[in-house]
């Protein structure tokens, strides 16, 4: 699942589904412009899976979870770092 930034600068990818069912399972911001960075973002994805930049592509939604924890709502900047979580 992915979503584009609305300057299609880059997009947001959650790829492979729950890390409990695929240890390969990643949340990810791909860059399609050299102003910006690659970067597979450190939180495991969660079941949830269509991640979303807002409209003006500042910042981006996304699930994560945890093993020991139920699933979360990620707002994040544009590289993917999280401002605010909250348990879903």
């Amino acid at each position: 699942y992915w979503h584009w930034r609305a300057d299609s600068r880059a997009m947001v990818t959650h790829i492979g589904g729950v890390r409990a069912t695929n240890p390969n399972a990643i949340l990810a911001i791909t860059a399609t412009h050299s102003t910006h960075s690659s970067a597979t973002l450190a939180e495991a994805p969660g079941s949830f899976q269509s991640p979303q930049f807002a409209p003006d592509s500042r910042h981006m939604l996304y699930v994560v979870s945890a093993e020991t924890s139920p699933d979360a709502l990620v707002l994040a900047d544009d590289s993917g770092q999280p401002r605010s979580c909250r348990k879903v």
